[in-house]
């Protein structure tokens, strides 16, 4: 507290107006008003009064200089402008004509109905002693002094119900994630662009988030310098290419992209996939092979990818020192139309990838080991076995998660062929084992739970428009919701780093904010 101030007994102050170092109290004496100056130096002194002022006042603003004040009397579409030194009104209409809304012989305008709405003439801050900005009919609008429409340059924008601050030079008011600086000659914007997401992959590099403007970022997981931003953007691919569906890390540079194709004898969507290059910002690799579904796994440690080529099943090897995906293996027998999931040998007992084939009583798995993938060949899976239900998930040591055949909404965890553990309800969530299996991320609707290997659930926590999950090779939880990602606290589930703008600036347009839903980063932390 740097100083207080109390009015003389009797009096009432309605109001505190401050612009340009003046601040005016108006201040009520029964029905009188008049304002009362306050000294801002060390502290806050009262100074001297102003004539008394005519009528009451609902709403008002200051000019720079302190001579003008312009305001709304209660129940009025007309305000006024006071001239502080005598506490006369001017007798000059301010914001719109005196005879508005009926300056062209319309009655039918109901005012009652103005006065309670947003459309009614408010006076919103002076950009100098001779120019005010008004709201009127919900737009901006500049009027000057001498009681006219003041010209100007670019287009207005509606201002009514935005918060506003008048500084000097523009008028500033709340747009969208953004600010609006406005004057007669010109409008600029400062703020984030707060661009719609539409996938999460998370690798070893980081995450990559895909953008709806042809972008991919890809951010850093790792924690950052205390205090200092998290969740940076390391490398942003600008791919530019209208096919394109889907992207995923490989590393700092390069990145896995899925691009759509029509194709004239395929009644069907087609994929085929590329190695983009986010330096160049130019396609490195196109894999040759028409993939008849956007799905595909890859393993940052193997390097292993799994794709189709049209009814066959391949694997692929990523070579990191050339960047490029080498000569296939391709996958035969009962399964080579299924699904193929990469694993991580180390964890899966040697196993480096699963062919799942739905069958009529439910799955058929085969396990494809190392020895099996030499490139060029076609590859026998050396074991397999059947289980009963619909896939939901598969992990990286080839844990199969399944929904069985009436059995509720119950998802039923199987080692192979031998069921392990139950995770109760969650049939029509998305599953996101971690990376070693030991915990369970799942989500649906407003809900994000997390649960052990065993099914036991950890927490469940309300988390609205979850739009994606994944995991850090760390262990750590990432979630995409409709404009922004955030970590996951694994002990309680609330959100810790969150991250919604991606880009930050002035502009000379608003910036991209097309989602409508609430934002993560809205919330109070």
């Amino acid at each position: 507290m740097r100083s207080r101030l109390t009015p003389e007994p009797g009096t009432h102050i309605e109001a505190l107006i401050a612009r340009g170092g003046h601040v005016l109290a108006l201040i009520a004496e029964g029905r009188q008003l008049h304002g009362r100056w306050i000294t801002i130096d060390h502290g806050a002194r009262w100074g001297s009064d102003t004539p008394k002022l005519p009528g009451s006042i609902e709403h008002a603003v200051l000019s720079p200089s302190g001579q003008l004040l312009a305001a709304v009397p209660p129940r009025s579409l007309h305000p006024v402008l006071i001239d502080l030194a005598t506490g006369a009104r001017r007798k000059v209409p301010l914001c719109v004509e005196r005879r508005w809304p009926h300056e062209n012989g319309d009655d039918s305008i109901d005012d009652n109905q103005l006065l309670h709405s947003n459309n009614a003439p408010r006076p919103l801050g002076f950009l100098n002693d001779g120019i005010i900005a008004c709201a009127v009919m919900s737009q901006l609008v500049w009027w000057n002094t001498e009681g006219t429409l003041q010209p100007v340059s670019v287009s207005g924008m509606p201002v009514a119900g935005l918060p506003a601050a008048m500084i000097g030079g523009a008028l500033v008011v709340g747009a969208g994630p953004s600010l609006a600086f406005l004057a007669p000659d010109s409008n600029w914007f400062l703020g984030y662009s707060a661009h719609d997401l539409n996938s999460l992959h998370v690798g070893a590099s980081g995450a990559l988030v895909g953008t709806s403007d042809q972008q991919a970022l890809l951010l850093d997981l790792s924690p950052g310098p205390s205090p200092g931003p998290t969740l940076r953007e390391r490398t942003r691919f600008e791919l530019n290419r209208g096919e394109w569906v889907d992207a995923a890390p490989i590393d700092d540079r390069y990145a896995l992209t899925t691009l759509a194709r029509r194709l004239p004898a395929q009644s069907g969507p087609a994929f085929q996939l590329a190695v983009f290059d986010g330096l160049t910002a130019a396609v490195h690799q196109l894999l040759p092979y028409t993939a008849r579904d956007r799905e595909s796994s890859y393993d940052p440690d193997s390097r292993l990818l799994a794709t189709s080529d049209g009814a066959i099943g391949l694997l692929l090897r990523y070579d990191p020192a050339a960047h490029v995906f080498g000569e296939p293996v391709r996958v035969g027998g009962a399964i080579a139309q299924g699904k193929l999931a990469v694993l991580d040998p180390r964890r899966s007992h040697g196993v480096a990838a699963l062919a799942i084939a739905a069958q009529p009583d439910g799955l058929l798995v085969g396990e494809l080991t190392e020895a099996d993938l030499r490139p060029g060949t076609t590859a026998l899976p050396r074991t397999t076995y059947r289980v009963p239900g619909e896939l939901r998930a598969v992990d990286r040591a080839g844990d199969l998660y399944i929904h069985p055949p009436d059995n509720g909404d119950d998802v039923v965890v199987y080692a192979r062929d031998l069921a392990v553990a139950r995770l109760a309800g969650l049939a029509k969530f998305a599953l996101r084992p971690s990376p070693d299996g030991a915990r369970i991320a799942a989500f649906e609707g407003p809900r994000l739970t997390l649960l052990s290997s065993d099914g036991h659930v950890r927490w469940d926590s309300a988390q609205w428009s979850v739009a994606d999950a994944g995991w850090t090779a760390s262990g750590e939880l990432v979630v995409q919701f409709p404009t922004g990602i955030a970590r996951v606290d694994l002990e309680t589930g609330e959100l810790t780093d969150r991250r919604c703008g991606w880009e930050f600036g002035r502009l000379d347009h608003m910036p991209d904010s097309r989602s409508i839903a609430p934002s993560i980063c809205d919330v109070a932390r």
